[in-house]
């Protein structure tokens, strides 16, 4: 997860080795990168989009119940990566770092209007 340092007149946003960071301003991707450490002004048109490059791994079950009440149940995991961050990164659908959180990163999902 991304961190947000606050200094007097601007932002930094650090991520770790294994995050994609998009920093796009007015809607114009400027800076890319894995593990990247940008600086940024709060009070502009800036955003911060931020996407796992490693694998992940998410176990999942599914139980369903059978037209003779029999229970089924089925375990696995599924593992994903993203081939193309950038492509995954439209900050108007994606989920973004809000730069007004102190020292952490909160989420928040934007809606294309």
């Amino acid at each position: 997860m991304a961190t947000i340092h606050r200094y007097p007149f601007l932002k930094q946003a650090r991520v770790e080795a294994s995050q994609f960071l998009a920093v796009f301003r007015n809607g114009r991707p400027v800076q890319s990168g894995r593990g990247l450490a940008v600086w940024f002004s709060p009070h502009g048109a800036t955003s911060l989009v931020e996407i796992p490059a490693d694998e992940r791994d998410h176990e999942l079950q599914i139980s369903a119940t059978t037209r003779d009440f029999q229970t089924v149940s089925v375990q696995g995991t599924a593992t994903w990566r993203a081939a193309s961050p950038m492509t995954l990164a439209d900050p108007s659908t994606s989920p973004s770092i809000s730069p007004a959180a102190p020292g952490a990163a909160i989420l928040s999902s934007r809606s294309r209007g």
